[in-house]
């Protein structure tokens, strides 16, 4: 399954067990090189966790954590997670500002805690086997690597794709291949597997001049671009020029 999916953490990569469950990694370093691998950690072990993405608000997270008595590893954003679940159970997605897709075994409780980011930036797909194993992924190309997972065609998802160039919902081309929805969780046990919506966008009407909306945006845009600059490595940006094409029917 790594091996499949090499290509989104090429620098370094393990495959951890943790009795029941079985975690494995691929990580892009980007922040603190030294310290930030893979799986993470609480104090006492027993709550592990592996992420793909970033969180922007990490520094603030690990002020209060450290207000609160935890030892928070490195100096990153990946430590912080099993932290902030100790201290808020499954809600501790909610408190992270980011891009993420997070896997999150608590062994205390027997419990597999799966968090999607809230737009859906980073993806996460899962599958259950017939035997009740529940496997899950970055991509469909690495859960087809697991004996037992069919690669059957799902016609009316692939119908929609052709129609619209994505697929819609939950579901991904494949039967019985699923993927979490942006802005959930997915709780694991003994009892089932439930996905819970913990963010939903909302709208509200506001009365502001021209002006006022152009200074909101810049000032939005402006710290949204300074929060993902946060690197312990080498940065670009690439802006690739507009093109305008011109139609004409006759």
């Amino acid at each position: 399954m790594r091996a499949r999916i090499r290509h989104r953490g090429p620098d370094q990569g393990s495959t951890d067990a943790f009795g029941a469950c079985v975690l494995g990694h691929q990580r892009l370093q980007v922040l603190d090189p030294e310290l930030g691998y893979q799986p993470v950690a609480n104090e006492r072990g027993d709550v592990v966790a592996v992420f793909n993405g970033e969180i922007y608000n990490f520094r603030e997270l690990r002020r209060d954590l450290a207000a609160r008595g935890h030892e928070v590893r490195g100096r990153g954003d990946t430590p912080v997670i099993p932290h902030l679940y100790e201290e808020y159970g499954p809600a501790f997605v909610e408190r992270l500002e980011g891009m993420f897709a997070i896997a999150l075994w608590d062994a205390g409780e027997q419990r597999l805690v799966l968090a999607r980011d809230r737009i859906g930036e980073k993806p996460l797909v899962w599958t259950r086997l017939h035997d009740g194993t529940f496997a899950f992924a970055s991509e469909v190309k690495a859960l087809l690597a697991v004996p037992g997972v069919r690669a059957d065609p799902d016609l009316a998802a692939l119908d929609a794709y052709l129609a619209l160039q994505y697929v819609p919902g939950e579901r991904t081309g494949y039967h019985g291949i699923h993927r979490l929805a942006p802005g959930s969780t997915m709780v694991v046990d003994a009892n089932g597997a439930r996905a819970d919506r913990y963010w939903q966008p909302t709208g509200h009407a506001e009365d502001l001049t021209d002006d006022e909306w152009l200074e909101r945006v810049r000032d939005e845009v402006t710290a949204s671009v300074r929060a993902r600059l946060v690197s312990d490595v080498p940065l670009g940006a690439l802006l690739p020029a507009a093109s305008t094409r011109r139609w004409s029917s006759r």
